[in-house]
Parts: structure tokens; C-alpha cells; sequence
């Protein structure tokens, strides 16, 4: 299966090289397509990883693990919404934050991240406006994350001032 040029302009990643057909196909040539059952994991909590996905059609549960092993559901995504996930790993190498398993079928758009550097080593003026939007969602999540770490915060104090009563 080929890639669809006019998916790729659906994600927000891409908003920046809209007006640069090229650009796309550029962009085209390095993207892997792949597809994955339902209940087949994408990416798993703990492996290393090297690839981004762009979620096309189906839909996936993101998961963590508690101390207990125990999983529990961070947030589903659906492909109308043009999630992408993974994103992180286009960065550096570590250790994947969170599990993602195709509720349904589910068609991807891979990334690899070697091949996103090469591609940026040689096209720095269309890689670098992706990188940034990119860093943008990065963004988004930590804010999310600081939210979660306020309210987890305020929750135990709150426990501790009530149960010092």
C-alpha cells in the first residue's frame, strides 16, 4: 500500500510544507505503512523504540503500568482526529513512556527515526518547521502532565491535612 499524499497534510505536523507538494512527497518517501490488528500492540511501555506513528484509520489504547503491574487507560485515540504517538522517539533513544494497542484494525503511517534524520541533515528547511511542530505537541503533553502532577499534589495534601485532623 502506497501513501496517500493528502493524509499527510491532514496532521498538524505537517501544516508548515502545506503549500509544498514537493515537500509531502519528500516527506512521503520515508514513511512506512503499516498495518496492525486489533489488540496487536504498537508500542509497549519499557522497550526502546525508533518510530513515530501517524494514526490513518482504526483506533488505539494508550496504557501504563502501575508499580503493581497493573494497566490502566491514559487516553484512546481515533484516526479521525489524526493522532500521532511515539513522537519522542524521533528525539532520542530511551525507553518508551506508555504502552499503545490497536483497539480495531488499524492502518499507520511509520516514521523511523534515522531515516528522519537523514532526511533532516539534507532537507533542514522543510525538517526543521516539522520538528517544531513537532516539539509543539511535546509541549502540549507536559503541560498536560504538570496538571495531573498539581492535582495529584493537591490531592494528597489534602489526604494528609484530613486525616491529621
Amino acid at each position: 500500500m502506497s501513501v496517500d499524499l493528502n493524509l499527510i497534510k491532514e496532521f498538524r505536523i505537517f501544516s508548515s510544507i502545506l503549500d509544498n507538494p514537493e515537500a509531502i512527497r519528500m516527506i512521503a518517501d520515508i514513511i512506512e505503512v503499516r498495518h496492525f490488528p486489533a489488540g496487536e500492540p504498537l508500542i509497549t511501555e519499557g522497550e526502546t523504540g525508533d518510530e513515530m506513528f501517524l494514526l490513518i484509520s482504526g483506533a488505539v489504547r494508550v496504557v501504563k503500568l502501575t508499580r503493581n503491574a497493573e494497566e490502566y487507560t491514559v487516553a484512546e485515540h481515533k484516526a479521525e482526529n489524526r493522532p500521532i504517538f511515539g513522537e519522542l522517539a524521533l528525539m532520542d533513544a530511551d525507553r518508551r513512556s506508555a504502552s499503545i494497542r490497536a483497539l480495531e484494525d488499524s492502518l499507520t503511517y511509520v516514521v523511523h527515526r534515522d531515516a528522519f534524520h537523514q532526511f533532516g541533515d539534507q532537507h533542514p528547511e522543510i525538517a526543521l518547521p516539522i520538528t517544531r511542530e513537532i516539539a509543539k505537541v511535546l509541549c502540549r503533553h507536559l503541560r498536560m502532565v504538570n496538571a495531573d502532577v498539581i492535582l495529584l499534589f493537591d490531592a494528597l495534601v489534602n489526604e494528609i491535612e484530613t486525616s491529621q485532623l
